[in-house]
């Protein structure tokens, strides 16, 4: 998996320098969305990011290191407080449990429509018309069988969502949980995917943890992973 920073082919190093700090700083907001707990400020993320293994899985994922926390900590106030705010509402948005989980989980999404340069959510109104190419005639028979709908790129979960949507009122929920699966782009965009699932109460061990949408390139004449 390669980072943004590994994507920059500049040869300036202070513009290097400039889109590494960029990216550990969308990190950073990216594990304020994903955590289950409460976290506020940056102080919360040191905190909080290896205290328990679903945070110590999130951290690694998104290449969170501690260290390197704890110096971004004596940066400019004015930059930590900006920082600390922009954790605080994304925390909240993530973890508003007054919001449906359906319109919770579809506003999630929209906060991060690109996870990387080469990791960009398909937007909604996209994934709602092809989900509609199937009838739901279909789409209830195939649930109703057991069978399985796959999602092979899956970034923040965005077509699982639309299944989700198109389908909890009409189907077993018991069966639609067990039914959606979704091989991620990346380890970070598993843990964007797990959320999703988390806030949907779908299941998450549908979620592909060994390999990632780019490994299927390399199944090739019969070549396994």
């Amino acid at each position: 998996e390669q980072t943004d920073a590994q994507n920059d082919n500049t040869n300036n190093p202070e513009q290097k320098f400039i889109k590494q700090m960029q990216t550990y700083y969308a990190r950073i907001l990216f594990f304020a969305f994903l955590t289950k707990d409460k976290v506020v400020s940056l102080d919360d993320v040191i905190e909080k990011i290896n205290t328990n293994d679903s945070n110590k899985r999130i951290a690694k994922n998104l290449g969170l290191k501690l260290k390197v926390l704890q110096l971004l900590s004596t940066m400019n106030a004015f930059k930590l407080s900006d920082l600390d705010y922009k954790i605080l509402n994304l925390n909240s948005l993530a973890n508003d449990r007054t919001v449906e989980p359906l319109e919770r989980a579809k506003v999630a999404i929209t906060k991060f429509a690109r996870l990387s340069t080469s990791e960009i959510q398909t937007p909604a109104i996209i994934c709602k018309e092809m989900i509609d190419l199937i009838s739901l005639k279909k789409y209830k028979k195939t649930i109703t069988r057991g069978n399985k709908i796959l999602d092979i790129a899956s970034k923040s979960g965005e077509f699982a969502t639309a299944l989700y949507s198109k389908l909890y009122k009409h189907c077993d929920t018991n069966k639609l949980k067990n039914s959606i699966y979704s091989i991620p782009t990346s380890k970070i965009a598993y843990e964007f995917t797990r959320k999703i699932y988390e806030v949907l109460d779908l299941n998450v061990e549908n979620i592909a943890t060994g390999f990632t949408s780019y490994d299927l390139l390399k199944v090739k004449n019969g070549n396994c992973i």
